[in-house]
């Protein structure tokens, strides 16, 4: 079998993404201001609202990609290409009935956007803004999109990321000098379809250069359709509910607290977001070496993989924690003014909204590439429902606090236990306690860390301003850090992170 280079590509695909993610969050957050001051905060909300809604239809999103690619990995490693072209004129075909779908889901949408809107704005048309978003959304799929799944498949995500980047800086570009001449909406959103048509295009033509041998031609064989199909439907059904869970928030806040709420919310979120598009860069660079090592190697080098990841995961989540904790606030306040702050209370029930959902990535990610999506078919299904149950009830209870209770509930008292119980049950064969025992313990870890250095950052002098943020900065890098290095020094896991580092380090000398 064809053993792909996980170590080289992992981090291949984790320095290119990170670049283009960066550059993708940061000229946005620009952005983001020049809106405020040139348009006003409600198309902010609007921007957000519209993102939000069609999240639960953009089934890229909802993962039908992912299972797609683990189909791919097993042709890859035999090296079967006939088989691999047959799932490519699949997922082409697949991709083309989703994209009709999704517009026309969307379209039959449209009678019912006023009632998801409080506070709006007079001088637009949601109708005609909603479809140009819509319109963006489909075109990926009626495209090349399938395309994709074989840069995923092969760990080449970096191709992905180098075109990203290029698209991402020239549409920024263009739409801040559009903002800037004709103060206008619609001029700023109208070319961002046009872009990812320019997206696809490009990608289609590095994946035929890359990859010639591989066209979208023959058949699947009837067995191979079912078992697709049937991974595909669990699947849509599991990241249907992930996806309602994280948009009902936006979807929530916009109907009873309005458009001006959630345009400050969603500051915050995108701060959030863009952590986890950090993180999730790392793990998106393996999981194809994830999926390469379910299908050569053993049961119980699988499981170190597992712990070895986790463990890197959780200091990462930790540390992020205890920077949101410490740095948003203050930031928040640089950035937009004071104005546009949320309270601390609401604050620190972000924090807690971020650690839910980060914390339970590694389970996520061996899910994922081991195809066990219908394992927990009902779970995605349970907590979207009891999520918004809970949104709608306590919103008018105790106000956008109340919407991230219940999203953190629901990750913590349902997700969590449900995941690990099969992943565990199914994968690892093997009692998930000791695993459960380890998250407890780094909550722990987590919340000395988070009380430490956010009591050490009220004890300076300065408490907002440029300055106060680059002392708090040096505070949040040097003492959450030396807490979990000396909680976790003497442990396998640490061993095997440093040694990985050292790794990286001499092959870059």
């Amino acid at each position: 079998m064809q053993r792909l280079e996980r170590t080289k590509n992992s981090i291949r695909n984790l320095m290119f993404g990170i670049v283009n993610k960066c550059i993708s969050i940061f000229l946005p957050f620009l952005i983001r201001v020049i809106i405020i001051n040139v348009l006003g905060k409600e198309y902010l909300g609007l921007n957000n609202l519209f993102t939000s809604i069609l999240q639960v239809l953009n089934l890229a999103e909802l993962g039908i990609g992912s299972a797609m690619v683990y189909s791919m990995y097993k042709p890859i490693a035999e090296g079967d290409g006939e088989l691999i072209c047959a799932l490519l004129a699949l997922y082409k075909k697949l991709y083309r009935i989703i994209g009709l779908i999704v517009f026309a889901i969307g379209f039959a949408l449209i009678p019912f956007l006023s009632y998801l809107i409080k506070g709006g704005v007079n001088d637009i048309d949601y109708n005609v803004l909603y479809l140009i978003f819509l319109v963006d959304t489909v075109l990926s799929y009626l495209l090349f999109a399938y395309k994709n799944s074989l840069l995923i498949a092969h760990q080449r995500t970096d191709v992905g990321s180098n075109i990203g980047t290029i698209i991402h800086l020239l549409l920024n570009f263009l739409q801040v000098i559009f903002l800037f001449i004709f103060k206008n909406y619609y001029a700023y959103i109208i070319v961002k379809p046009v872009f990812t048509i320019a997206n696809n295009l490009f990608v289609n033509i590095a994946t035929k250069r890359m990859y010639p041998q591989y066209k979208p031609c023959g058949i699947v064989s009837k067995e191979k359709q079912r078992e697709i199909l049937s991974r595909v439907k669990a699947l849509v059904g599991h990241k249907v509910g992930t996806t309602v869970v994280a948009s009902a928030d936006s979807l929530v806040i916009s109907s009873f607290l309005g458009l001006g709420i959630l345009a400050i919310y969603s500051n915050y979120y995108y701060i959030i977001y863009f952590i986890v598009s950090l993180t999730s860069i790392f793990f998106n660079g393996m999981l194809a070496g994830i999926g390469n090592s379910l299908v050569v190697e053993t049961n119980d080098k699988n499981y170190s993989l597992f712990e070895n990841i986790n463990f890197i995961l959780s200091w990462l989540v930790s540390w992020c924690s205890t920077c949101l904790l410490c740095l948003l606030q203050p930031f928040m306040e640089l950035w937009m003014g004071k104005d546009m702050l949320l309270s601390t209370s609401s604050l620190i029930c972000m924090v807690i909204y971020y650690y839910s959902w980060q914390f339970r990535t590694t389970g996520l990610y061996f899910k994922d590439a081991a195809g066990m999506w219908q394992a927990d078919f009902w779970k995605p299904y349970v907590s979207a429902f009891f999520n918004i149950v809970m949104n709608i009830v306590l919103v008018q209870i105790i106000g956008i606090n109340g919407v991230f209770i219940s999203t953190i509930v629901c990750m913590f008292g349902i997700n969590f236990f449900w995941e690990t119980i099969v992943l565990f049950r199914i994968l690892f064969m093997r009692s998930p306690t000791k695993y459960i025992c380890k998250e407890l313990l780094n909550l722990l870890k987590t919340i000395v860390m988070c009380t430490v250095t956010y009591f050490m950052c009220l004890a300076l002098p300065m408490q907002y301003g440029f300055s106060c943020i680059i002392f708090r900065i040096l505070i949040c890098i040097i003492f959450p850090n030396i807490i979990f290095i000396m909680s976790s020094f003497k442990t396998r896991e640490f061993s095997f992170a440093v040694g990985k580092v050292k790794q990286i380090i001499q092959k870059r000398l």
